[in-house]
């Protein structure tokens, strides 16, 4: 829904622009330009960085715009990424069915991909997913993990009795920096 007439670029969005599209009225009804676009004016920046050279200067001019990338949630699994739309509105099934909404899983895995709350954004109306039922085997997990907890204990290397083969491991690269840290350390030293 994006149209550009002499140099303005023009989106539509009835909640931002209120300013700009009172400013553009006469020119939107002059030119049959739907009146809840908003315009977009091109924006001149100085991209010079030193005034080393005189005389010379680097100007563009251009509609600012950030570039934006569609993925789906399954491949989105495994990134972390700064600035997160999700779009949850409702879609129908191709044999035209009932409307679907987003699963817990995909809701979760969707919206975990913001690096902040600040960078994550919801596109539409957002319903929670249903709570999962009593017979869910998380459910069922979560539950007998809370009536009986997991016996934590903490044991060091020199702790094992001799019969446990023991592993230690030291990143090389940083060897020489930590040497006296490992001579010091009674697990680097136990045998």
């Amino acid at each position: 829904m994006k149209e550009f007439q002499s140099g303005l670029g023009w989106t539509y969005n009835t909640l931002i622009g209120i300013t700009k599209r009172k400013s553009t009225r006469v020119y939107q009804i002059h030119k049959k330009i739907n009146l809840n676009w908003v315009a977009i004016d091109r924006a001149t920046v100085n991209l010079s960085r030193t005034d080393k050279i005189q005389g010379l200067q680097l100007i563009r001019t251009q509609i600012p715009l950030v570039a934006a990338n569609g993925m789906t949630i399954f491949k989105s699994q495994g990134s972390s990424i700064s600035q997160v739309v999700v779009h949850v509105k409702r879609h129908r099934k191709p044999v035209g069915k009932l409307s679907m909404k987003l699963t817990r899983e995909s809701l979760y895995v969707a919206c975990s991909r913001a690096t902040s709350l600040q960078g994550l954004f919801i596109d539409g109306k957002f319903e929670p997913p249903t709570s999962p039922p009593p017979s869910d085997p998380v459910t069922i997990e979560m539950d007998r993990l809370r009536i009986t907890p997991y016996p934590f204990t903490c044991k060091f290397l020199q702790d094992f009795e001799q019969g446990f083969h023991r592993v230690y491991y030291q990143n090389i690269q940083s060897f020489a920096a930590h040497y006296l840290d490992v001579l010091s350390d009674n697990c680097a030293k136990s045998r």
